[in-house]
């Protein structure tokens, strides 16, 4: 195997954790839409949200670029709040087309404690999961429930011999036009059982149907078995990943909204990212 197919394979396996990290803080504006059920109890009650909208991500070291499309339907009631996502890919030079679909839960148990339930499954890619199972268990703190402890583990299976289970815990402080958040992730990845530390800080302001504005800084190990090189051996890789996010509704019943990321995995490969989108809500 030449060294430019190891890079290669490389890339395409030390991806999967900058994006396991992505979707938790993607579903992060779920969470808040949940914390904010007071959103849709206007006179119109807006529970509906559709959203559309596309990223493209540029890769260093001619990997080309990695497009992505993504619809999403969330549906909000006071004890529950449920969402269908479907998700399109293009890696140009790197992978090929990938299409991931996504349903999720939330449930209100107690005045204290809530729940986030997730399965995603995509078609046959060294990028996309075979399957995907993401479950948190979220505790309220504080006299105004102002403290969100969450334990979570997620399990994720590849196409290729690579699967991951992670567990995670974390804290996140609301106050008003401020949201904080912090998360640890404890990953095992297979074959090997190689183990490896994550962590995660994010920073939101704004307020629902103006603005929200969302920072997000993510970085630690990346480890894992690189079963397909003639002797399989341990990849243990550092990385960093920043991304803002801005959302802005123009009347309560639609928006936009606008990113840019950029990811560094060291000795490997960087990623530079910009994304833009629609929402509406009724």
């Amino acid at each position: 195997m030449t060294f430019k197919n190891v890079h290669k394979c490389v890339l395409l396996l030390s991806v999967l954790f900058p994006v396991i990290g992505f979707a938790q803080v993607a579903d992060s504006e779920y969470n808040m839409e949940l914390r904010k059920k007071e959103a849709f109890t206007d006179d119109i009650k807006r529970v509906n949200t559709v959203e559309l909208g596309g990223t493209m991500d540029f890769v260093s070291d001619d990997f080309g670029r990695w497009d992505g499309v993504r619809l999403r339907y969330t549906r909000t009631n006071k004890k529950y709040t449920w969402f269908l996502e479907g998700n399109g890919y293009n890696r140009e030079k790197s992978g090929g087309e990938a299409f991931v679909g996504v349903g999720g839960l939330y449930v209100d148990w107690a005045k204290r404690m809530y729940t986030f339930s997730s399965v995603s499954a995509g078609t046959d890619t060294d990028y996309s999961p075979k399957i995907r199972v993401d479950q948190d268990f979220n505790f309220k703190f504080g006299k105004s429930q102002q403290w969100v402890w969450v334990l979570g583990g997620t399990y994720v299976d590849y196409y290729s011999p690579q699967s991951i289970v992670i567990a995670s815990t974390g804290m996140t402080y609301y106050t008003k036009g401020i949201i904080l958040s912090g998360r640890m992730f404890y990953n095992i990845a297979y074959p090997g059982a190689l183990n490896s530390v994550s962590g995660q800080i994010s920073a939101d302001q704004g307020y629902w149907y103006k603005y929200m504005n969302t920072l997000t800084v993510s970085g630690g190990k990346q480890a894992y078995m690189a079963t397909y090189m003639d002797s399989p051996e341990a990849i243990d890789r550092n990385s960093i990943s920043v991304s803002f996010k801005s959302r802005y509704w123009v009347k309560k019943t639609w928006g936009f909204w606008g990113q840019v990321s950029y990811t560094n995995v060291f000795d490997a490969y960087n990623v530079f990212g910009v994304g833009a989108g629609v929402f509406v809500n009724f």
